[in-house]
């Protein structure tokens, strides 16, 4: 699991975040506080948190913006959603969100306060 704060700059390219586990929230990627994150080619599979099994992004820096861009999001297991981003501005690009699953608000993105653009990206669930 990656925790960034406090003016961090995380930038990841063809990673894999397999298996993580967070007792409260951002099961394999924790960001806050004028922070960033640009994701390139990465994958977060089975990956567990009471809030935002994969990824959790609140108060990020104004000035940057945050990319996903061509992720996977599969098998992810969260109280509540896959994504939590809060005061959050950025795009999702070519990215797919498989199988995951939540049982209160968002099975994949919540969003609050926040300003994100999704592009050409899939969402779905083998049920």
């Amino acid at each position: 699991m990656i925790y960034a704060d406090s003016q961090a700059d995380v930038q990841l390219s063809y990673v894999s975040l397999e298996g993580n586990f967070a007792v409260r929230e951002g099961g394999a990627l924790y960001v806050v506080t004028d922070s960033r994150f640009i994701l390139k080619v990465c994958t977060f599979i089975k990956n567990y948190a009471r809030d935002a099994s994969a990824i959790y992004a609140s108060t990020l820096n104004p000035d940057y913006e945050f990319e996903i861009n061509n992720c996977l999001f599969n098998s992810n297991r969260a109280v509540q959603n896959t994504l939590s981003l809060f005061n959050a501005y950025g795009t999702i690009d070519r990215s797919i969100f498989s199988n995951n699953f939540a049982n209160l608000y968002s099975e994949n993105i919540f969003l609050g306060f926040s300003e994100v653009t999704i592009n050409d990206s899939k969402f779905f669930m083998d049920r």
